[in-house]
């Protein structure tokens, strides 16, 4: 996107995430304040608007609205981002970038940047009072994509130049004259809101002019706050409409006249939520403060499951009768609390001192469904979705076990949390990394085992966004505490870490391979064979990234056997599939066949998907290498399908690159190019730079070809060539062919022509895939027969 014109905007957004929908029933007697707000909202001088008001007044409820009924004034559409459980203002980014759907391994602040610029779209910030250190990030929005409009609810404004403030106050209330008639009183907002919840408490109610006399006494003393009309409305379950009108006595008036320097309108909140809490029982009064500690939704199960005999479904069952709490939806089996009524909650539980032991049975309820989904490692289907409906419950706990001191807790969710972190993309990588970095700072030093486990998070992190030498430092300082505690496995495990780094930009290939063969050698003298296997997987993948993949073959075939021995079946797994990968990359595809189907084979009945996709993207290669292109088409479909389950966008990129590649070898030259434009959304204009870089050039090099054939005249039929040929190579792409020919190294043909060894790989995949071989033994020989470098300068393949 680089143009701000509606022509040039991208494609709609994929999903229906933050897609306002529309709100049910009228809004009453918000007449005026839509219109002034959709009035703003449409001038071109305008790009912030705040509607502010007390908690419960409706701000939600206006703004879902206007969302719904702008919709056709903004062509890139509206989007609702809802922050009530966003508990820092550096969080905020990245729940925008959840909403909008973005990928990639970019920090959530630059990613929404790039997402929004050009865009014509209306972004709703609904209750950002809580996180207001937010307002640079807004502030920064605004200039970045100047075509969006945004619409924030809070309690006050953002205090930022150029905004608007609409200020929402109660529903109107009657008049004397009013009373006069019943027609009068039913087109008043305040009556009007309480009789039509009213109703669906009592629907034989009989609304005739001395019931709507009674109910114009009762607005009027909850000061038309609608949160509390609704509150008051719902006791109809317990009171006729007099006796409902006389228990509000006391509560009002004790309220109206409390401390001065409490502002009218929470006086006037306060009376209806202190009325409503003297009706409870004592169980219910002591259920009611414990939710307060559940942000977002939770389910009955849930609530007993944190709260034990305190949470029993008889008094949620109650608490719901009497409409503290919330159903969202009769079919979803989810409840939440109103925002007004979590907090007055809250301050009950202060009262009761029971905050920390709340928020403990809170935190370690979800900690053991945690640790139950992770306890085998793998990132599984069923975890990636628990952990993506429980998250603001698990980024809740986090956040209070930092602020009470509970490291341990803490230590145990973030263990837990890491491959949703890590394997999620965009913004959550840098959450990730802040929260490891929090307890980081937190955690004595003393407890240096922490410290270096927190170290080798961070550092994985910093990796995840390119920041390799970061990573390396923090690598480095675990393999200094591992030394300090004599730990030799955990001294080789960090050595093994740095490796990786060094030979992703941190260091030189030479030296990362250099400490991978010692690594794999003191795993040995230890007689760790799980972390032997690994190193020496990890030393072959290496090598394959060097283009030495004849020698990368011979070390995973000489661990064969003992993977296979080796218990945990992801082991073998793993060295069965990279064993394909490089038969594949030395021309010798129909061997690589069976490796992938042994692999099938132990996968069998085994919760695995991330080997369960790795394994179909090898078997669309060995397809594509095959010339069975139909097959590849479905095999990469599973794996894709696979992937999209597991939000690992980081590793669906790499195979949307194989699609798209497989595309251009078909001659779909657009499908290729829309291919390589979701590669470039689901890396993130800041993720991994060889992806990007594939993904860049590929979509130029189809784009061109666009151009090309929608510009060149119709061509007479010719004869179809004998075999490929050298015609369709860039200038680049027919160097490092010349010095592959000539028996070049990748790292050597990167050397020479001083680009980076991944910019090598990508050219080596497009130019197999121009040339439709699968090897670099094949890419040779054709180099040589078609006279590219002279025979007797080539190595005999």
């Amino acid at each position: 996107m680089t143009s701000g014109h509606p022509e040039d905007a991208a494609s709609p957004w994929p999903g229906d995430s933050g897609r306002p929908t529309d709100p049910a029933g009228d809004l009453l007697g918000r007449t005026h304040e839509l219109a002034v707000c959709a009035g703003l909202l449409g001038r071109s001088d305008v790009s912030l608007v705040t509607v502010t008001g007390m908690g419960g007044i409706g701000k939600t409820r206006l703004a879902m609205r206007l969302a719904h009924d702008l919709r056709a004034h903004f062509p890139d559409g509206t989007r609702l981002v809802e922050l009530a459980s966003v508990t820092s203002a550096e969080l905020v980014p990245q729940a925008v970038a959840t909403v909008l759907g973005l990928g990639g391994e970019q920090a959530a602040p630059e990613a929404v940047f790039a997402a929004l610029r050009g865009r014509r779209m209306l972004l709703v910030l609904d209750n950002l009072e809580h996180v207001m250190d937010a307002a640079s990030f807004v502030a920064e929005l605004l200039v970045e994509a100047p075509g969006v409009r945004v619409l924030t609810t809070s309690r006050a404004p953002l205090q930022l130049t150029g905004e608007y403030e609409v200020p929402l106050g109660p529903l109107a209330l009657p008049e004397a004259a009013d009373r006069a008639s019943q027609e009068a009183l039913l087109a008043v907002p305040a009556v009007a809101l309480f009789v039509a919840r009213a109703s669906k408490v009592q629907p034989q109610q009989r609304w005739d002019l001395p019931a709507l006399d009674i109910v114009a006494d009762i607005v009027i003393r909850l000061g038309g706050w609608p949160l509390s009309l609704e509150l008051a409305a719902a006791r109809l379950r317990l009171f006729a409409l007099p006796a409902l009108r006389s228990a509000l006595d006391a509560p009002l008036r004790v309220l109206t006249r409390g401390a001065r320097d409490r502002p009218p309108r929470q006086q006037t909140l306060r009376a209806t939520l202190d009325w409503s809490h003297a009706l409870l029982g004592q169980e219910e009064r002591a259920l009611l403060a414990r939710l307060g500690v559940f942000p977002g939704t939770f389910t009955p199960a849930e609530v007993e499951g944190a709260l034990g005999e305190l949470g029993r479904l008889d008094v949620l069952a109650a608490l719901v009768e009497h409409s503290w709490v919330v159903r969202l939806g009769a079919e979803s089996g989810a409840f939440t609390l109103l925002e007004p009524v979590r907090e007055y909650a809250l301050e009950q539980l202060s009262a009761q001192e029971a905050v920390d032991a709340a928020r403990g049975a809170h935190a370690q309820f979800y900690l053991r469904q945690l640790e139950a989904l992770s306890a085998s490692g793998e990132a599984t289907r069923e975890y990636f979705a628990w952990v993506d409906r429980r998250y603001p419950h698990l980024r809740s706990a986090m956040n209070w076990a930092l602020s009470a001191g509970a490291l341990d807790l803490a230590l145990r969710l973030e263990r837990g949390l890491l491959p949703f972190w890590s394997m999620s993309g965009s913004g959550l990588v840098a959450e990730g990394r802040v929260w490891a970095e929090s307890l980081l700072a937190q955690v004595p030093a003393s407890d240096e085992r922490a410290v270096a486990h927190l170290c080798t998070t961070a550092g994985l992190f910093a990796g995840r966004q390119g920041e390799f030498a970061a990573a390396r430092q923090q690598f480095e300082r675990a393999l200094a505490l591992a030394r300090r505690l004599n730990d030799p496995v955990a001294e080789a495990d960090s050595l093994l870490k740095i490796a990786d780094a060094a030979r992703m930009g941190a260091g030189t290939p030479a030296e990362a391979e250099a400490m991978m063969r010692g690594v794999v050698q003191r795993f040995l003298e230890l007689g760790d064979m799980g972390r032997w296997l690994h190193a020496t997987t990890q030393l072959a993948v290496h090598l394959d990234s060097l283009g030495r993949y004849s020698e990368a073959l011979l070390l995973l075939e000489d661990i064969r056997d003992e993977a296979r021995r080796y218990p945990d079946p992801r082991v073998a797994v793993r060295l069965l599939i990279y064993s394909a990968w490089l038969l594949i990359r030395l021309g010798r595809a129909g061997e690589a066949r069976a490796p992938l189907d042994e692999a099938q084979a132990r996968l069998h009945g085994l919760p695995l998907p991330s080997l369960q996709q790795a394994v179909q993207h090898a078997l669309g290669e060995w397809a594509m290498a095959t010339g069975r292109d139909a097959e590849a088409e479905a095999y990469l479909a599973r794996a894709q399908a696979i992937m999209l389950e597991l939000r690992a966008p980081y590793l669906l990129a790499g195979l949307l690159e194989t699609q798209a590649r497989l595309a251009e070898r078909r001659g779909e030259t657009a499908r290729a190019a829309d291919l390589y434009r979701q590669m470039l959304a689901q890396v993130g204009p800041g993720g991994a730079h060889y992806l990007l870089e594939d993904a860049r050039k590929g979509l130029a090099r189809s784009e061109g070809k666009l151009e090309e054939e929608a510009a060149a005249p119709p061509r007479p039929r010719v004869a179809a060539r004998s075999g490929p040929g050298l015609t369709d190579l860039t200038l680049r792409e027919t160097e490092v062919l010349a010095l592959l020919a000539r028996g070049n190294t990748n790292a050597g043909i990167a050397a020479a022509l001083g680009i980076s060894l991944p910019s090598v790989n990508a050219h080596l995949r497009t130019i197999f895939s121009k040339l439709g071989v699968g090897s670099r033994v094949l890419a040779a020989r054709l180099a040589v027969e078609r006279g590219l470098v002279d025979p007797a300068k080539s190595p005999r393949p």
